[in-house]
């Protein structure tokens, strides 16, 4: 595929997230695919890993959508920068919701094979960003599995 045709398949794959489409988001992928969520240092490979790893999205947040403020594509690699919207409604990282509506930027780094597979699915975001506009200081704190301040002599 070419670097466009790269490019709006990326596109159409945000859409795909934002329709809740568990099937067309998975029709790009296969058991070589492989996602990374660097923020919760988090890999999937195969369809059975994917599917879970978007499912736990859709139960985090029942209306998150993704909004595109920029995208280039250069070869097989497609960078897409975004913002998530939603409504944390669900569970996410061991946390029941909150109820509160976020907006986080993420970027996308994906790789596409020439039959319009994914190959690799780069996730990058601000993870203590998302945990401190969601919970309280003591709930980040557990999201990363560190003692609290004060714990450590912190204050």
């Amino acid at each position: 595929m070419s670097p466009d045709e790269n490019a709006r398949a990326l596109k159409a794959h945000f859409e795909k997230f934002s329709k809740r489409d568990m099937d067309g988001l998975l029709a790009p992928y296969n058991e070589k695919s492989v996602v990374i969520d660097h923020a919760l240092q988090l890999r999937c490979q195969g369809i059975e890993q994917v599917r879970a790893f978007y499912q736990e999205q859709f139960d985090f947040s029942s209306d998150q959508i993704f909004e595109i403020s920029n995208m280039f594509a250069a070869g097989e690699w497609v960078c897409a920068q975004t913002t998530a919207v939603g409504t944390h409604d669900g569970v996410f990282a061991g946390h029941q919701a909150t109820h509160k509506p976020y907006k986080f930027s993420f970027c996308n780094v994906v790789r596409y094979a020439d039959d319009g597979m994914i190959l690799e699915d780069h996730v990058y975001y601000d993870l203590s960003k998302v945990a401190s506009n969601l919970w309280n200081l003591e709930a980040l704190w557990n999201v990363f599995q560190l003692p609290p301040p004060e714990s450590r002599g912190e204050h």
